[in-house]
């Protein structure tokens, strides 16, 4: 069993951390369905604070980001 020991949240924060690192890289965002809390609890250790919500249709997506901090007051481009 994989579940409840730690590497979601482990092989999560490695791919941010890795993403924010790269210097073209300034947020990284992620979307989990409402009814998810487990995934939302990952994103949340791994420092992602939700920004939003969209309809889907799955049902709600909750918006994390996480932003690099020197890019938090900057705006971000469409593309990114």
């Amino acid at each position: 069993e994989s579940q409840r020991r730690g590497f979601a949240t482990e092989a999560t924060r490695a791919c941010v951390e890795w993403a924010l690192a790269e210097g073209r890289v300034r947020a990284v965002r992620a979307v989990t369905p409402r009814w998810n809390v487990a995934s939302q609890k990952v994103l949340e250790r791994c420092g992602l604070c939700r920004v939003g919500m969209r309809d889907s249709p799955i049902g709600d997506l909750w918006e994390y980001e996480r932003r690099r901090a020197e890019a938090a007051d900057a705006p971000l481009r469409a593309s990114l």
